[in-house]
């Protein structure tokens, strides 16, 4: 009995002992670095131009492993380069995050005890403005027309034309009235309708244009006379 009990103990011993010998108590891991960029044209005299290579600093890159989802982040430095020393071996998806730029993803498969090279190149933000549309709303005589109420619709760009309520304002003594659009990026062209009401006159629809060169217009209505 005592030597049964003894063999017993002598196999739980080992199979405490054994992760440690063996290491595989501890994690997988793996390494990934690389570097943050994004790519500049810059003008020159000779060449009409070169491409030019900026590195991002403050970049949080972040990589999570899909096999049980752990996640661990890190910042790049002044020079653009990253390095995460403790992912999870097999695949990971990457991503980066700048609050200037576009966010990047990219999967790569981590390698126990060896490091993974993966850069990064992102494009900047398009600008974005909020427009400010001043309407100056007249009769045929030049006389301005206060209280006329402007409904702004946005007409959508697709093969059917719909329009879609943006919201309305009036005008003053002065005829005037300004609306804010909703905001819009560098590269956007939005077409906008207006629908003018006002006692005494007939109603009257204004179609225009809002796009980045351009973003607070100023535009003239004139309205008809009921006989």
């Amino acid at each position: 009995m005592a030597s049964s009990k003894q063999a017993v103990f002598f196999f739980v011993g080992i199979m405490v002992f054994l992760p440690m010998i063996t290491g595989c108590d501890r994690q997988w891991e793996g390494d990934i670095s690389g570097k943050i960029t994004e790519y500049d044209f810059s003008s020159n005299e000779n060449e009409g131009g070169i491409e030019v290579v900026i590195p991002i600093a403050g970049a949080l890159i972040t990589t999570e492993s899909m096999k049980n989802g752990y996640m661990i982040s890190t910042t790049s430095g002044v020079d653009g380069t990253y390095r995460i020393t403790d992912a999870r071996w097999g695949p990971n998806r990457v991503f980066v995050y700048h609050p200037r730029y576009e966010t990047v993803t990219k999967y790569t498969d981590v390698i126990r005890d060896k490091s993974v090279s993966l850069d990064f190149e992102m494009d900047i933000k398009p600008d974005r403005v909020t427009p400010e549309i001043t309407v100056f709303v007249i009769n045929a005589n030049g006389d301005p027309i206060g209280g006329a109420r402007i409904d702004f619709y946005e007409k959508s760009t697709d093969y059917y034309e719909n329009y879609f309520f943006r919201g309305n304002v009036i005008t003053d003594a002065q005829g005037l009235a300004e609306y804010d659009g909703n905001l819009f990026y560098e590269n956007d062209i939005r077409f906008y309708q207006m629908r003018l009401a006002a006692p005494g006159y007939f109603n009257r629809n204004y179609d225009f244009t809002l796009a980045w060169w351009n973003p607070n217009p100023e535009v003239q209505v004139t309205m008809e006379f009921i006989d």
